[in-house]
């Protein structure tokens, strides 16, 4: 069994390196090299939401790895769910922030409207992907627990066998917006399929509870910010001034996405109840 799942994860990684990388090397032959570095400036600027990602991954996989062990279902339940609102408190709302203001955050970081121009749409299609990949990262997280590597190496080949057809027909004619378009479209399906067979056979259900508890509320908790972040920045010039303002409600948006949720309102509850002095 130890050498079957060690097998499952070497394809895993394998497939999951093409399916991340294949974009570079296509776009590296079919775009000049100022569309390209648009392509990576923007990779780069959308690849914040990954760097939230791992982190929580990192801290909930161990545990919940010895809970499937010790047979303790409804604990490693509870974790799983836990995980998956913490992901969402973090991730929807700094992913908001990046779609809502990818023009201004590379005007100011860049100092250049021709690069944020061509950018910024890229920049929002891949926090898109990105944040959709981060939020399916728990219920993989089931999956290797229990020691099922079957469904994400069959979604990773089926995926590329989609993703590098359609990466080579359409990107020639759109400068890396068909590539980050297409990273949208494939995160879709992976989370439309994986996440309903992964609540479904691992976890007894509650896929509801998921999408209204860990999804749904720190989602309109990040729209209803969004929306009044722009209505104040609209008062405001492009610079650092704006930066502040966005960086500022965008952690009242994680602020307020943790109240919103039940495990993550406790999990700060009992954080602050330790440290309060």
């Amino acid at each position: 069994s130890i050498g079957r799942f060690a097998l499952g994860m070497s394809a895993i990684t394998l497939t999951a390196l093409i399916l991340t990388q294949i974009d570079k090397v296509v776009l590296s032959t079919a775009l000049d090299l100022t569309h390209f570095g648009y392509y990576t400036l923007a990779n780069t600027v959308a690849g914040a939401v990954g760097m939230v990602a791992g982190p929580v991954f990192n801290l909930d996989f161990p545990r919940l790895s010895a809970l499937v062990a010790q047979a303790r279902s409804d604990d490693a339940a509870r974790l799983y769910h836990r995980s998956a609102q913490v992901m969402s408190a973090l991730i929807l709302p700094i992913a908001t922030a990046l779609v809502l203001f990818a023009d201004s955050i590379l005007l100011v970081w860049t100092r250049d409207p021709v690069v944020t121009a061509a950018a910024a749409p890229i920049v929002r299609l891949l926090t898109i992907g990105a944040a959709l990949n981060a939020l399916g990262t728990p219920a993989y997280a089931v999956q290797l627990a229990y020691g099922w590597t079957r469904l994400a190496v069959i979604l990773n080949v089926a995926l590329i066998a989609v993703f590098l057809p359609a990466l080579l027909i359409l990107e020639p004619r759109f400068n890396g917006h068909a590539a980050a378009g297409l990273w949208v479209a494939l995160n879709v399906i992976y989370m439309a399929i994986s996440i309903p067979l992964t609540h479904r056979r691992l976890m007894g259900g509650g896929l509801w509870a998921w999408v209204l508890d860990d999804v749904a509320r720190p989602l309109l908790v990040c729209l209803a910010v969004g929306l009044a972040s722009l209505l104040i920045t609209g008062w405001l010039t492009v610079g650092w001034t704006e930066m502040l303002v966005i960086g500022a409600l965008t952690l009242l948006a994680i602020a307020l996405s943790t109240v919103a949720m039940p495990q993550t309102r406790a999990l700060a509850v009992g954080v602050f109840t330790r440290w309060r002095p």
